[in-house]
């Protein structure tokens, strides 16, 4: 006879922090998506408790893992006053609604929806949802509950794609638009790395309700509307507790900036935690002496007009050049080609070729090559 066994372990009830986990597996054994959270955890959060961590197996195939299958409402309002859910860049199956069309009995839904509603007066209830994708997945739902936890979170969703609405393939949309925080991220800006050529295009955010706008997308032009890919909200349950809430239309792991993207992952992490108001270490930028290493940095802006930056940091003294490519592989200008002492490097690239000419709008490539 065959039998079928099914077990959760949550809570640990070492931590009131719970992270879902909802990109597992995908592109590395962990998800990507961890990889980036870890260090923000270990650096952020006071003390350096790690939460617990929900995750979501193959996460595109309606397959029941959610955590709406696997936690109960008595069990979440006990033991957890924060949770964070990000589905990277999934466009279906994200924050699970139960349609019983797809044979889901994982009402995730429902269970966020509930635990904000249900948690009692005095204590913290704060959910932090990033993912593109995530809004349009839930205002395309045909089940209210999945409506009514957007706008639980004063979220409206305006469009898929700002890549697409600032022009697209046809007419050069901002692959990498620059992110500037206003309200509860006030002092923050950082790039939303898009990949190459494209490989997202974000989800355009609007608030609704109660909901305020607390992450715009740079304008490509003077003339265009301010749009938005972050939305708080704040709001009394029905059992007279208070609820916040952050929705970010991009997963954490494409946060960036000049060095990677470190510390501007680390600030987007405090700066919700101060919203949620709980406690953040008094240093958050981790090691602050890190070991060198051979590395070459995202370009950034990008895409550029007129010029760009590139970093990067050279482990032990040596020979190096870093020169750009065009898609033929034909050499079009070398920017470094001398010898470094070990450190970090920023150099400058303004779009022209060797012999000073400006180069045409395109794809380029940039190799660095050491000893």
């Amino acid at each position: 006879a065959t039998r079928n066994f099914e077990f959760a372990t949550l809570p640990t009830q070492n931590t009131g922090i719970l992270y879902v986990d909802d990109f597992h597996g995908r592109g590395t054994f962990d998800g990507v998506s961890q990889l980036y959270f870890d260090p923000a955890f270990a650096a952020v959060i006071e003390g350096g408790v790690m939460p617990d961590r929900f995750d979501i197996n193959n996460p595109t195939s309606f397959l029941s893992n959610g955590l709406g299958a696997h936690a109960t409402l008595d069990m979440m309002l006990e033991t957890y006053e924060k949770v964070i859910w990000d589905c990277g860049n999934l466009e279906a199956c994200t924050i699970s609604d139960g349609d019983p069309q797809w044979s889901d009995k994982s009402n995730d839904c429902q269970l966020l929806y509930d635990w904000m509603d249900f948690k009692p007066e005095g204590e913290k209830a704060n959910l932090w949802v990033l993912g593109e994708g995530v809004a349009q997945d839930l205002n395309g739902s045909e089940t209210q509950i999945a409506l009514d936890l957007m706008l639980a979170c004063g979220v409206q969703f305006d469009h898929y794609s700002y890549y697409e609405l600032t022009g697209g393939d046809a007419a050069g949309g901002v692959v990498t638009p620059l992110i500037t925080g206003i309200d509860i991220y006030s002092g923050l800006t950082y790039y939303a790395f898009g990949g190459c050529p494209t490989i997202n295009g974000w989800d355009v955010l609007s608030p609704t309700g109660t909901g305020v706008a607390c992450l715009e997308l740079e304008k490509k032009n003077e003339t265009d509307p301010q749009r938005y890919v972050g939305i708080r909200n704040q709001f009394t349950n029905s059992a007279g507790g208070v609820a916040r809430t952050s929705w970010i239309g991009h997963s954490y792991m494409y946060v960036r900036n000049g060095d990677g993207g470190t510390l501007a992952r680390n600030e987007l992490m405090l700066k919700t935690w101060q919203f949620f108001l709980n406690g953040v270490s008094d240093d958050i930028t981790g090691d602050e002496t890190p070991k060198l290493v051979n590395a070459l940095g995202q370009n950034y802006p990008n895409p550029f007009n007129p010029s760009t930056k590139i970093k990067f940091s050279i482990a032990n003294k040596g020979h190096v050049s870093l020169k750009v490519y065009n898609v033929a592989g034909q050499l079009v200008s070398t920017l470094r080609d001398d010898v470094l002492d070990a450190n970090a490097y920023e150099v400058d690239w303004n779009g022209t070729n060797d012999l000073g000419s400006s180069v045409a709008s395109g794809v380029y490539f940039y190799k660095l090559k050491t000893d």
